[in-house]
Protein backbone atom coordinates (compact mmCIF):
# COMPACT_ATOMS: atom_id res chain seq x y z
CA UNK A 1 0.00 0.00 0.00
CA UNK A 2 2.91 2.31 0.55
CA UNK A 3 4.68 1.39 -2.53
CA UNK A 4 1.57 2.51 -4.27
CA UNK A 5 0.46 5.76 -2.19
CA UNK A 6 4.34 7.32 -2.46
CA UNK A 7 4.87 5.80 -6.53
CA UNK A 8 1.27 7.41 -7.69
CA UNK A 9 2.74 9.89 -10.53
CA UNK A 10 1.70 13.38 -8.82
CA UNK A 11 4.36 11.91 -6.37
CA UNK A 12 7.27 11.04 -8.11
CA UNK A 13 10.63 12.90 -8.95
CA UNK A 14 13.71 13.83 -7.63
CA UNK A 15 14.53 13.98 -4.13
CA UNK A 16 17.72 15.79 -2.31
CA UNK A 17 18.83 15.17 1.34
CA UNK A 18 18.77 17.61 3.49
CA UNK A 19 22.40 17.72 3.78
CA UNK A 20 22.77 19.10 0.04
CA UNK A 21 20.53 22.44 0.36
CA UNK A 22 22.52 24.97 0.37
CA UNK A 23 21.98 28.59 1.22
CA UNK A 24 22.04 29.73 -2.94
CA UNK A 25 18.62 27.31 -3.18
CA UNK A 26 15.37 28.60 -2.93
CA UNK A 27 13.54 26.12 -0.15
CA UNK A 28 9.86 26.04 0.15
CA UNK A 29 7.75 24.53 2.76
CA UNK A 30 4.20 23.88 1.72
CA UNK A 31 2.50 23.00 4.54
CA UNK A 32 -0.07 24.98 6.42
CA UNK A 33 1.36 28.57 7.90
CA UNK A 34 0.29 27.26 11.38
CA UNK A 35 2.86 24.27 10.62
CA UNK A 36 5.31 27.01 9.09
CA UNK A 37 5.24 29.11 12.14
CA UNK A 38 5.20 26.47 14.44
CA UNK A 39 8.84 25.44 13.09
CA UNK A 40 10.44 25.30 9.87
CA UNK A 41 13.58 24.71 8.13
CA UNK A 42 16.72 27.58 7.80
CA UNK A 43 15.77 30.37 5.84
CA UNK A 44 12.82 28.34 4.30
CA UNK A 45 9.68 30.93 2.74
CA UNK A 46 6.12 29.75 3.44
CA UNK A 47 3.95 28.92 0.03
CA UNK A 48 0.85 26.38 1.44
CA UNK A 49 0.60 24.17 -1.33
CA UNK A 50 -3.01 25.65 -1.79
CA UNK A 51 -1.25 28.40 -2.53
CA UNK A 52 1.48 27.72 -4.78
CA UNK A 53 0.09 28.22 -8.11
CA UNK A 54 -0.81 31.70 -7.65
CA UNK A 55 2.71 32.47 -6.04
CA UNK A 56 4.59 30.74 -8.74
CA UNK A 57 5.99 34.50 -10.26
CA UNK A 58 7.52 34.61 -6.27
CA UNK A 59 10.04 32.09 -7.25
CA UNK A 60 13.55 33.09 -9.04
CA UNK A 61 13.58 31.86 -12.01
CA UNK A 62 16.57 30.66 -12.26
CA UNK A 63 17.11 29.63 -8.70
CA UNK A 64 17.08 25.95 -7.38
CA UNK A 65 13.79 24.82 -5.85
CA UNK A 66 13.59 22.84 -3.03
CA UNK A 67 10.57 21.94 -1.54
CA UNK A 68 9.47 20.09 2.00
CA UNK A 69 6.74 18.87 4.25
CA UNK A 70 5.73 17.18 7.31
CA UNK A 71 8.07 14.28 6.34
CA UNK A 72 9.18 11.48 4.15
CA UNK A 73 5.50 9.71 4.29
CA UNK A 74 3.80 13.22 3.27
CA UNK A 75 3.10 13.95 -0.46
CA UNK A 76 3.38 17.48 -0.32
CA UNK A 77 6.55 18.19 -1.28
CA UNK A 78 6.52 15.92 -4.04
CA UNK A 79 3.07 16.84 -5.95
CA UNK A 80 4.85 20.49 -5.35
CA UNK A 81 8.10 19.57 -6.93
CA UNK A 82 6.10 18.31 -10.03
CA UNK A 83 4.12 21.13 -10.39
CA UNK A 84 7.22 23.33 -10.47
CA UNK A 85 9.24 21.19 -12.82
CA UNK A 86 5.74 21.39 -14.91
CA UNK A 87 6.15 25.31 -15.14
CA UNK A 88 9.26 24.93 -16.31
CA UNK A 89 11.31 25.57 -12.53
CA UNK A 90 14.54 23.16 -11.32
CA UNK A 91 12.59 21.88 -8.10
CA UNK A 92 13.05 18.72 -5.88
CA UNK A 93 11.57 17.46 -3.04
CA UNK A 94 13.47 16.97 0.21
CA UNK A 95 13.36 13.55 1.15
CA UNK A 96 13.28 14.26 4.77
CA UNK A 97 11.26 16.37 6.74
CA UNK A 98 9.81 18.12 10.27
CA UNK A 99 8.82 14.73 11.80
CA UNK A 100 12.36 13.60 10.98
CA UNK A 101 13.74 16.60 11.94
CA UNK A 102 12.00 16.84 15.11
CA UNK A 103 13.12 13.68 16.14
CA UNK A 104 16.86 13.56 15.05
CA UNK A 105 17.17 17.16 15.77
CA UNK A 106 20.20 17.02 12.71
CA UNK A 107 17.82 20.10 11.37
CA UNK A 108 18.18 23.32 13.65
CA UNK A 109 14.34 24.29 13.06
CA UNK A 110 13.36 28.07 12.64
CA UNK A 111 10.12 30.00 13.76
CA UNK A 112 8.31 32.40 12.91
Amino acid sequence: MLDAYMGEPRAQGPVIDPAAVTSEMFVIDVRPSEEYEAGHFPGAVSFPLAELEDRIEEIPGDAEVVVYCRGELCRLAREAAVLLRERGLDAEAMDEGIVEWRVSREVDLATA
